[in-house]
């Protein structure tokens, strides 16, 4: 982790550079994620897609996503398309304000998921998520910590779970833990990851 950012809003330092994309590719080859930030008046836009290579534990699909961040930090819409060979699907999560999250199929079906007082959506193997909980946490400016339920997206067939989270950062990396996977991360100034060694890394 780099120095502590000398800001007071979780946008305004992302702001400060402008639209930028970001490139994140995997150790082994299997993954690459590209995201696309850029502030729009008081909030903040994050544009991306997720492609994976097939597994033997699972087929090979793309996520693209389209999220809106208020100047708080807090992500308050969430457009998710997972596409597969057999078909694709489509989920959007809306946050109330108040703690709950609504998500709609594209069926048009809505309900309310998560339990009380979530604000955080994680998707594993994702840096863009991963940066944004790093970025609405503040673990980015000083050592801190913070454990509560998130949501937790699977990128494949867009099915939602609750999930417990721990998120800690020190003088070098920010270490976050939930209920599928742990990840130690390098972030810049903003939040925003730089690489996990051995897993992935920002080019």
């Amino acid at each position: 982790m780099t120095s502590p950012a000398d800001t007071n809003g979780n946008v305004d330092d992302a702001a400060s550079a402008g639209p930028r994309i970001f490139t994140w590719f995997s150790s082994d080859g299997a993954r690459v994620e590209q995201a696309r930030i850029a502030p729009v008046d008081s909030e903040l836009r994050v544009r991306g897609r997720l492609v994976e290579a097939g597994t033997s534990e699972r087929p090979a699909f793309t996520l693209t996503y389209d999220v809106v961040v208020d100047d708080d930090g807090q992500a308050r819409e969430i457009v998710l398309e997972s596409e597969r060979a057999e078909d694709s699907r489509s989920l959007t999560l809306r946050y109330d304000g108040g703690g709950s999250w609504l998500a709609t199929t594209a069926e048009g079906e809505t309900e309310r998921i998560g339990s009380p007082g979530t604000t955080d959506v994680l998707i594993a193997g994702s840096m863009a998520f991963f940066s944004l909980a790093v970025r609405a946490n503040g673990l980015h400016r000083a050592p801190d910590e913070v454990s509560r339920s998130a949501l937790s997206v699977d990128a494949y067939d867009l099915t939602v779970s609750d999930t417990p989270m721990s998120f800690r950062s020190d003088d070098a990396m920010v270490h976050g833990i939930t209920g599928e996977a742990a990840t130690s991360a390098h972030v810049d100034a903003e939040g925003f990851v730089l690489d996990v060694p051995g897993f992935t890394e920002r080019r």
